[in-house]
């Protein structure tokens, strides 16, 4: 199967990517996908909770493989995208603080997409977060980014 998903530039041949395919079909509630909880799905943003990681996947709607194949409108949407969701993430995990990186390998069955993992950090010497319920944190997270 191959998927032709629109860019900023161009349209662009991939094989299957289970990102786009989520961000095509919509996605109205959190929905386990293999190792992963689908949480959340608008025009700029596909993300994902990782458990028992407690770390969130954010990924453009748009198939791209890395920043540089935006335009600076679809960028620019994006990154407030990321941001948005970096916030709602202190507020659902209750911690002090997020790191945004790269996503250091590629998502199973993402085609390449690019991604970006949402940490949630913690200060004051407290070394880890309260274990939660993946499945209660996504439908938290997703309540707070509609």
């Amino acid at each position: 199967m191959t998927l032709l998903r629109s860019m900023a530039n161009a349209d662009v041949p991939v094989s299957y990517c289970a990102l786009c395919e989520l961000g095509n079909a919509g996605l109205t509630q959190p929905k386990v996908v293999g190792d992963v909880i689908a949480v959340f799905c608008d025009e700029d943003m596909v993300v994902f909770l990782q458990p028992p990681l407690q770390v969130v996947a954010v990924a453009p709607t748009s198939h791209v493989v890395d920043l540089s194949h935006f335009d600076a409108g679809a960028l620019g949407a994006f990154l407030a995208a990321l941001r948005r969701a970096a916030m709602d993430v202190r507020s659902v995990f209750g911690c002090s603080g997020t790191t945004i990186a790269p996503a250091d390998r590629e998502l199973p069955q993402s085609g390449g997409h690019v991604c970006f993992h949402v940490i949630p950090t913690l200060q004051n010497g407290v070394d880890q977060l309260e274990p939660s319920d993946p499945l209660l944190q996504a439908e938290r997270l997703a309540e707070r980014l509609r």
